[in-house]
């Protein structure tokens, strides 16, 4: 069931995704600027930011059908790695000022897969406890 629910939250991730890439719209960026430096990245870099998301994402997605200790151990493991890549992804692409619907979607695909990651951390510790 969790692993129809994992799928199920990917495909509508990246059919977001998608879909704000090809949205028509105006708007211009007025997303607040840190203090810290600004990167205009080009379209492949981005597309590279989308399949790290995935990557960071699908290993704990694979560990999770594994029912032993070790394997809970391994899953908590690659779950802290997730979150602290996706984490440095996405200071990156909040500096980025280019494309910037394709960056404001990448955020929100992010931010889809940073709550699922949390969701299976919760179900990690209840069911270890």
């Amino acid at each position: 069931m969790r692993k129809l629910i994992i799928s199920i939250i990917a495909l509508l991730s990246a059919t977001m995704l998608l879909t704000a890439c090809h949205s028509q719209s105006s708007a211009s960026d007025s997303a607040a600027r840190s203090s810290s430096v600004d990167h205009n990245q080009s379209t492949y870099e981005l597309q590279q930011k989308y399949v790290a998301l995935t990557d960071a994402a699908m290993k704990p997605v694979t560990l999770v059908n594994q029912q032993s200790k070790s394997a809970n151990n391994q899953l908590s493991d690659s779950l802290n790695t997730a979150t602290q890549s996706i984490d440095q992804l996405n200071t990156e692409l909040k500096h980025n000022r280019t494309h910037v619907k394709l960056t404001k979607a990448l955020l929100h695909y992010s931010q889809t897969i940073t709550s699922l990651l949390k969701v299976e951390s919760t179900q990690i510790t209840s069911n270890s406890c």
